[in-house]
């Protein structure tokens, strides 16, 4: 069966745990995945789920806030005649007591729960934000019957879920083996994703100035 959507990915667990049309067991499939799909959010960081948007501050405010499905930044610009202006992260204590001189001027910004803090206020008629974030894994459901992870990596779907399966079936060897398989994938996915990333331009090597 094709690992291609939802519903094929739960019926393939079922075949897996060799227990298909079992009806101990279909209703706790969907957990099964929601549960491995908590641990790919902090585990995957690639560029399937890199994100490019843009966001129009309130006027006269210093914070912004930040999309729903954001997990981690990249890069945080305004684009002007001069071309791409990048901020600076700055810790909120050094926000607060070291960049006070910079008023009206954004150049920095740190996080502040679900808010992005800038250095001075966005002004009357506020810059545009380019925000290059991490958006996480949407979950799958009748309504999202696909995601970028399952469109590249569906074996991982299959090995990450079904590993999560042992506390509710009891000990079966093959747990071992999945386990094995859902790490080697975790291990291939990064890897490809640098070689992707880095693979295009020439190595630059960054001596130590005091022993070069």
């Amino acid at each position: 069966m094709p690992l291609d959507s939802y519903a094929n990915l739960q019926n393939s667990i079922m075949d897996w745990l060799a227990r298909p049309g079992d009806p101990l067991i279909s209703p706790v499939i969907p957990d099964l995945i929601a549960m491995f799909e908590e641990e790919a959010r902090d585990r995957l960081k690639t560029r399937f789920n890199e994100t490019t948007t843009t966001i129009t501050p309130n006027p006269n405010s210093v914070l912004v806030p930040l999309p729903p499905d954001f997990a981690e930044l990249r890069e945080l610009y305004i684009t002007t005649a001069l071309g791409n202006r990048p901020f600076t992260y700055q810790t909120p204590p050094n926000m607060d007591f070291n960049l006070w001189y910079i008023s009206g001027y954004p150049v920095a910004f740190t996080i502040e729960g679900l808010n992005l803090r800038m250095t001075g206020d966005s002004g009357a008629t506020p810059d545009p934000l380019n925000l290059v974030y991490m958006s996480g894994l949407p979950g799958l459901s009748a309504a999202i019957p696909s995601n970028w992870l399952l469109q590249q990596y569906p074996s991982l779907y299959l090995f990450g879920s079904l590993t999560f399966a042992e506390p509710y079936i009891g000990d079966d060897p093959r747990f071992q083996l999945w386990g094995t398989a859902r790490e080697a994938i975790f291990d291939r996915i990064r890897l490809a994703d640098r070689k992707a990333r880095y693979s295009g331009g020439p190595l630059i090597i960054q001596t130590d100035a005091r022993n070069p």
